[in-house]
């Protein structure tokens, strides 16, 4: 392996500094007495690790997204730390059923877009797995479906629809009729 000097010689008895790369990284100290005879410490190994976190957003939030059937919902994860070559698992839990339904299966694309078929709260989670296996699962963002509004309206004009001739002077009365729910 490659050695590194942390500290030259100094009085200190001791030395602070960051963990700049995950692997492992073996230390020693090596004490200079006023003659010059250098003696070596034992050997102390330490694994590091980069920490692997993921943050989740739902149409660019990560708090409640309030949605209507039929629409997309675009999940987009964050990932930090880890050993790259990252793989994605979508998960949707469906709150009015209580079932859990995978969306995709480990796959190297870092964007999730599908509809919104039914109603009702959907939480969406993703797990990230990176290139030794270690797998993390992201936060959870809550997405609530609306019904698509299922009415429709046609207006008319003096009880007709369509066109309508005039006079100036002639009474308008316009009238929106609903159908469906509202």
């Amino acid at each position: 392996g490659v050695t590194i000097v942390l500290k030259d010689y100094s009085s200190a008895l001791s030395y602070t500094g960051p963990l700049t790369g995950a692997g492992t990284k073996i230390f020693t100290v090596n004490v200079k007495d006023s003659s010059g005879k250098v003696i070596s410490s034992n050997s102390v190994t330490v694994n590091v690790e980069n920490v692997m976190s993921v943050k989740l957003s739902a149409n660019g939030k990560t708090g409640t997204v309030n949605m209507t059937v039929g629409d997309s919902v675009v999940l987009t994860p964050v990932v930090s730390g880890g050993n790259g070559g990252y793989k994605y698992q979508y998960i949707m839990k469906n709150v009015n059923t209580g079932k859990n339904h995978e969306l995709t299966g480990y796959t190297t694309l870092a964007k999730y877009t599908g509809p919104l078929t039914s109603a009702g709260t959907k939480i969406f989670t993703v797990n990230v797995k990176d290139g030794t296996g270690k797998i993390v699962t992201s936060n959870s963002v809550t997405v609530v479906v609306a019904k698509k509004a299922s009415f429709s309206v046609e207006l008319k004009v003096n009880e007709k629809t369509g066109t309508v001739n005039m006079t100036v002077g002639d009474s308008v009365k316009l009238v929106p009729c609903i159908t469906g729910e509202a």
